[in-house]
Formats: structure tokens, sequence, C-alpha cells
């Protein structure tokens, strides 16, 4: 799922850059109502534990603005600003079992996905977009 936002007029910009700054100075303890369990800034090069800000584990690649949220469930939720333009993209990819009953499955992703969405704009309301 991909949800992108153009942050329009002057402040635009930057809307974006206190968005990111919001996102990594206080992240989020849950998203659609499922724990973080980790945070991945490729600007850093870390993984930290939200509970307690600690490090748990060095990322080996090339600095990125660029943050992933890991939920309880294995779900991913990434945050990339463009830098070429006053947009913020939100990737997300979700899990859940199947089991017997696919159509549940979906529907409960389908609720995951517009937790997100709803969590994306309330984000960007938060900080003045």
């Amino acid at each position: 799922m991909l949800i992108s936002r153009y942050l329009e007029g002057e402040k635009g910009e930057a809307v974006m850059v206190e968005l990111m700054k919001s996102l990594r100075d206080n992240p989020p303890v849950s998203i659609s109502s499922k724990a973080i369990t980790a945070v991945r800034d490729y600007k850093d090069g870390t993984t930290k534990n939200p509970a307690d800000g600690s490090t748990v584990q060095d990322i080996h690649l090339p600095s990125s603005n660029v943050l992933q949220f890991v939920l309880e469930d294995g779900s991913l939720v990434t945050a990339r600003p463009s830098g070429t333009e006053p947009k913020i993209k939100f990737y997300a990819s979700c899990r859940s079992a199947m089991g017997d009953n696919p159509e549940a499955a979906e529907a409960e992703l389908e609720g995951v996905f517009k937790g997100i969405e709803s969590w994306v704009s309330e984000r960007i309301k938060a900080v003045g977009g």
C-alpha cells in the first residue's frame, strides 16, 4: 500500500521536514492499534526500541532520510520524503494469518490500511500540514 501526500504551499517543505523530525524525536507507540516493536532510522543507521529509545541494532546501509516502523505482527510502515518536492510517501506492507478464511484476513488488512491512512493524516495535521 502506498500513501502519497503532496504538501502544498509555501510551508509544504517545512511541514515535511517537521513531520520527519517529529517521527524521529517522538515516534509513535502504535499504528492502527498495533504496537510498534522497532524503529529503523536509515539516516543515523540504527534500529531502536521505541519503549526506551535504546539502540538494539545498527543498520549497515548508506544513510538515507527514511524511517521504518516495525509492528508487532511483522507489518511495516515506511516514511520517505521526496528530496526534490514537498511530497512524502508512506509505504505499508501488512501481514495477516490467512488460515482457513482468506476473506477475514483481507478484511483485517483493509482495516489496518485504513488505520494507517488515518494515522498519516493525523501526523501531518499535528505538525501544521
